[in-house]
């Protein structure tokens, strides 16, 4: 995303936002039927998301050790939970990072459900309605932001749950520095 978000995701936010504003829907999920663009400021947050894209060549984001297991505890949780949050049993989003490690200068984390592809799950973290401060678009574009962990589960309630860590600077532990993407 980061390497192309001002050539392929700008163009694609600014569709999606004369898709919703032309008929209240969209195909989130990739597959030919639209459904409700339900948006909390309409479709503003759509433009506001285009507009803060300045560039292509962000840099990668590098899959984290650390941050991909505390995104897999907080899927985990969610996808047995009542409502969508990592606050639960016991535990927080930050008490999840510490377990396996420690927090860098700008760890954020977004949460997902749905069916959405790939590219549209991405479109709605730029969008980032849900936060008045904008933090996940922020620091999806701020080109400090080196470091990611993502973990997406099943849930009957919800159909899929994700977590997804950024960061800048976090130090997994060395018990789990040895885990690899596969």
């Amino acid at each position: 995303m980061r390497r192309n978000a001002l050539s392929i995701y700008k163009p694609y936010l600014l569709e999606i936002k004369r898709g919703c504003d032309a008929t209240g829907t969209w195909d989130w999920n990739g597959d030919g039927e639209k459904t409700s663009c339900e948006f909390l400021s309409n479709s503003s947050n759509i433009l506001a998301a285009a507009n803060e894209i300045k560039a292509d060549n962000l840099g990668f984001l590098e899959w984290t050790p650390g941050l991909f297991l505390a995104a897999k505890d907080g899927s985990n949780y969610m996808k047995t939970s009542n409502i969508l949050t990592t606050n639960g049993d016991g535990h927080t989003h930050k008490m999840r990072v510490e377990r396996y490690g420690t927090t860098g200068a700008s760890n954020i984390e977004f949460l997902y459900s749905g069916n959405d592809t790939p590219k549209n799950v991405v479109a709605k973290m730029l969008i980032d309605d849900l936060d008045s401060l904008k933090t996940g678009r922020n620091a999806l574009l701020a080109p400090s932001a080196t470091q990611i962990g993502l973990s997406i589960a099943h849930s009957d309630k919800y159909m899929n749950v994700g977590s997804v860590i950024v960061d800048q600077g976090y130090d997994t532990y060395h018990p789990y520095s040895k885990c690899e993407a596969g």
